[in-house]
């Protein structure tokens, strides 16, 4: 009971922090800064036992609901391999939001596998294909688990490779990203 409520409190921590550091003043100008945010969430079936009433899903939903008209938005999930269930777009686009919100209704936590490296990569990759410009990328990462793509050997690449070439091109291209761990058993590293 405690780790489901310490796991809600620090979603909603990171998620309402985006919201705060997406809406304040940019480089000293006086307009919003809008964002361009691409969630990426662990969908790994561990997630049933770590997240049994939903509340991922809840607060990422809540989330959407509270980004502005000028954001954009988009879904990835990781398990093995990672999928964009919701393309990064506009907001203010004709039912994007109630599109997203379904997307995320639809997570089912039933993948056997942890790939997060995949999640991150694909998440990056929504930023740069679909993001606009003028809008601050943002990556919100969520997971419950350690890298598990079911080889000890394959894990460590996949570790590696986000460490050394992921991360650092994250930092180049100027993407934010804020990662919550569910579980004191997550890789926080």
């Amino acid at each position: 009971m405690m780790r489901r409520l310490r796991a809600r409190i620090g979603v909603g921590l990171v998620l309402g922090t985006t919201l705060a550091i997406g809406h304040c003043t940019l480089h000293g100008s006086s307009a919003l800064a809008a964002m361009d945010v691409v969630m990426v969430l662990d969908h790994s079936g561990s997630m049933r036992q770590n997240d049994p009433q939903r509340l991922l899903i809840q607060a990422a939903s809540d989330f959407v609901r509270k980004l502005a008209s000028e954001d954009a938005a988009g879904l990835v999930v990781f398990g093995a391999q990672a999928k964009a269930m919701h393309l990064l777009s506009p907001l203010a686009d004709e039912g994007r939001q109630k599109d997203l919100l379904e997307a995320i209704a639809r997570i089912r936590y039933a993948d056997p596998r942890t790939n997060m490296a995949a999640g991150i990569e694909r998440g990056m990759y929504e930023l740069k294909q679909h993001g606009r410009t003028e809008a601050m990328p943002i990556l919100i990462f969520l997971t419950d688990g350690i890298m598990d793509t079911g080889s000890k050997a394959r894990d460590a690449e996949m570790r590696e490779w986000l460490r050394t070439r992921l991360l650092p091109g994250a930092r180049e291209a100027k993407i934010r990203i804020f990662s919550v761990a569910l579980t004191e058993e997550a890789d926080y590293a």
